[in-house]
């Protein structure tokens, strides 16, 4: 079911299952999720390891690897599906949550999206620069209302715009 409802097209989930069968990690991390994991982490071969503290959210369905409901991406296709998941130069926390929503999955997948991101040309061209202006003094007005300062917070559920109206005092 998981596999029917994924947001793939068929032609990506062959061209997985093929990537799954000549990836040898993938064929060593299936073999453990049907024969069953050891019950030691120094019985785990280095090329897993890694799926280790999730190994109770593995399955195996048509010869693909499942971490929940996230398809495991073979490492051949995983510089093609950060191609397509950038392809909207969206930028690496909207990708992460698009990730969060889809159904694809491997390890360090976040770390490899900030980095391919980070190097994106398009992406560092047109990123905000939020550089933070220092405060700046102002004088003591002569007469009340001469000043006025404002800002704009959130906070609680709410938004707040704070007054601030400098007076000379008597």
């Amino acid at each position: 079911m998981v596999i029917r409802n994924t947001s793939m097209s068929d032609r990506n989930l062959e061209q997985i299952t093929e990537e799954t069968s000549k990836d040898g990690t993938l064929q060593t991390l299936t073999k453990l999720i049907i024969d069953s994991w050891p019950e030691d982490t120094n019985e785990v071969t280095k090329e897993v390891f890694e799926y280790w503290n999730f190994r109770d959210e593995l399955s195996n369905v048509n010869e693909i690897s499942l971490k929940g409901e996230k398809i495991i991406i073979p490492a051949s296709t995983r510089k093609n599906m950060l191609n397509k998941l950038h392809e909207g130069h969206l930028g690496i926390e909207k990708i992460k949550r698009k990730l969060a929503r889809d159904s694809i999955f491997w390890p360090g997948i976040n770390a490899q999206i900030t980095d391919f991101i980070s190097k994106c040309s398009v992406c560092l061209e047109s990123r905000r620069s939020n550089i933070k202006e220092p405060m700046a003094e102002s004088e003591t007005p002569e007469l009340p209302w001469m000043t006025v300062g404002t800002d704009i917070f959130y906070w609680n559920n709410n938004n707040y715009l704070i007054i601030d109206i400098l007076k000379l005092r008597n």
